[in-house]
């Protein structure tokens, strides 16, 4: 079903309206992850987070780095796009329809596709291709009256669909530009914004991401980001709290944490049967299409570590409970090697690898 571009384009005017080009935005860590999951699955580019940008790199090896402050405007360009897809096939469809294998095949380039959309284009058709491309909408392409009504309307008024190129130019680059046009984008430094929109109409969590982003943004405007990662003495902190129980060893956790946020800390509790699978994480089964696959569930350390990864700019904490009633050396297993760290940077002084590829798929972006 086609939707109305013109009321998709005011919507998302309406959201760049509330986009503030004056504050630092920070996206969570989850945020950053479902962004870059959308578009890794998307794209045969490799793409990692840097501080609070990320870094894209072509299999032509062409780089491009594209900042969080970005985000926003993905989140407010997302109601034209979803609109403006119903609409991608149907030019390729309509050439079909008239005898063309695309709107790039022979004739159809030059003296039909090349002239639409345009205001003027039954005068700049001949009748003949005029008459094909109405029958074609009315009898050949499955739409609705109404869709009909759209369909003419997008093929005659640039204005209504956002459109800025023909349709002869191929439609992933006829939607990316709407996208950029409407998004606006300078169009000399918005190459893949347009893909990165097209990855995150797939994803289901982003735009909720973005609710809870936005509404923190809004409570942080004008404010210090309350975490930042002091100086390097600071960093990969390993701290024991022992004593007898009802001592305010919990307490004294806390009272360390201060007030960060549930965000920025894992908290795990072990207990006799805890495993090194429970801690860093395993295969586990899932239902998916009404049938059983296997995914690799992460555990607190691989959930923590993930976390800290892409978000470089906060300090993260997992916090052990009853660290004594399990086997700690056998829970830890490897992961004890990061235990002993350099003292400037915070990073372990061993290489640990990942136990398995499963693993190191989930966790790609990290390093261990």
């Amino acid at each position: 079903m086609l939707g109305n571009l013109s009321e998709a384009i005011e919507t998302t005017r309406e959201r760049i309206a509330t986009i503030s080009l004056d504050d630092a935005f920070t996206p969570s860590a989850e945020l950053w992850s479902e962004i870059i999951h959308s578009y890794a699955g998307f794209n045969s580019d490799t793409i990692k987070v840097v501080n609070n940008s990320f870094v894209l790199v072509t299999p032509e090896n062409k780089f491009l780095t594209i900042s969080a402050q970005e985000i926003p405007r993905f989140w407010a360009v997302i109601p034209y796009a979803r609109a403006l897809t119903p609409y991608r096939p149907l030019p390729n469809a309509l050439a079909n329809s008239i005898g063309f294998a695309t709107p790039r095949s022979g004739r159809a380039k030059e003296e039909i596709f090349k002239k639409i959309p345009h205001t003027d284009w039954e005068t700049k058709l001949t009748a003949d291709d005029v008459s094909k491309i109405k029958t074609s909408v009315a009898t050949e392409l499955d739409l609705s009256a109404n869709d009909q009504s759209y369909f003419l309307t997008f093929l005659s008024n640039k204005d209504w669909s956002g459109l800025t190129k023909t349709l002869e130019r191929g439609e992933l680059d006829w939607f990316d530009s709407a996208i950029v046009n409407i998004g606006g984008w300078l169009s000399n430094a918005s190459d893949r914004r347009g893909a990165i929109v097209r990855a995150l109409l797939e994803s289901d969590k982003f735009e909720p991401l973005m609710a809870n982003a936005i509404t923190a943004f809004e409570k942080k405007q004008n404010s210090t980001p309350a975490h930042t990662v002091g100086k390097p003495a600071e960093m990969g902190i390993n701290k024991i709290f022992y004593g007898a129980p009802g001592t305010g060893k919990s307490h004294s956790v806390d009272g360390l944490l201060g007030d960060i946020s549930d965000e920025f800390a894992v908290r795990t509790v072990f207990h006799p049967d805890t495993q090194n699978s429970d801690f860093f994480g395993c295969l586990k089964p899932k239902m998916v299409n009404g049938g059983v696959q296997y995914g690799f569930a992460p555990g607190p350390f691989s959930t923590a570590l993930r976390k800290a990864y892409l978000d470089p700019d906060h300090h993260y904490f997992l916090v052990i409970e009853e660290l004594n009633r399990a086997p700690a050396a056998a829970v830890f297993g490897e992961l004890f090697q990061l235990l002993d760290r350099d003292a400037f940077s915070g990073k372990g002084k061993y290489r640990v690898d990942y136990p398995n590829e499963e693993s190191r798929e989930k966790n790609r972006l990290c390093k261990l």
